[in-house]
């Protein structure tokens, strides 16, 4: 019988492999709207259309960066609390 690290680690590994599919779904998705959007809007848009990807590109980014950030902060306040309740009393 697996015990609780092990079916902890196997619904993170699930998790992350939806997640995945989910994003490869949302991809292909997004590319068949694009090709859509291609057909049906005239060639003057392509100009607009460049500076929303750059747009959008320098959000992702800025996304990417505060939630690495975050997750450092995170991952630092973990090992300081895991630090402090390893601590004899009055050594912390």
């Amino acid at each position: 019988m697996p015990d609780y690290q092990e079916l902890m680690a196997q619904a993170a590994e699930q998790l992350i492999a939806n997640i995945k599919q989910a994003q490869e779904l949302n991809l292909a998705a997004v590319g068949v709207i694009r090709s859509l959007a291609q057909l049906a809007a005239p060639l003057s848009t392509e100009g607009i259309a460049g500076q929303a990807s750059a747009l959008a590109g320098d959000a992702v980014h800025r996304s990417v960066e505060f939630t690495s950030k975050l997750i450092k902060l995170q991952a630092d306040y973990a090992a300081r609390l895991l630090a402090e309740v390893g601590s004899p009393a009055g050594q912390g």
